[in-house]
């Protein structure tokens, strides 16, 4: 119904939280409308690299968007020192109860650290 996959959408809820920024509101360039956008899924329209978008956009808007918010991320990054050894195991025991209880709700792979390196940390 809006022309967009999951990640767009993604970045879609980025770009309205960031509008509070910018003069204009972002424009998604590829809702073409109800009708238009339908059409665009059983036609195939497009050759795989460009799709039709909006008059008031390029097809570019969207990576833009989504650059200037990685730049974003970038910059709130903390840089962190390891202070012990980590190897990576998805259900820590040997550190403690807390840690133990307190694992990130998340499917992404635990990375292995060791003392001394250095991590840019960009989420809570």
């Amino acid at each position: 119904m809006h022309n967009r996959t999951t990640i767009e959408n993604l970045i879609l809820q980025k770009a309205r939280i960031r509008d509070h920024q910018r003069r204009e509101p972002f424009i998604y360039p590829y809702n073409l409308g109800f009708k238009e956008n339908f059409c665009q899924i059983f036609n195939l329209v497009g050759d795989g690299l460009t799709w039709p978008v909006r008059a008031d956009c390029d097809q570019y808007t969207l990576t833009r968007e989504q650059l200037e918010q990685k730049f974003e991320k970038n910059q709130r990054a903390i840089r962190y020192k390891i202070i012990q050894s980590y190897n990576g195991s998805f259900f820590p025991l040997n550190y403690n109860l807390y840690t133990c209880l307190c694992i990130p709700c998340s499917n992404e792979t635990r990375i292995s650290v060791k003392k001394n390196d250095y991590v840019l940390v960009t989420r809570w």
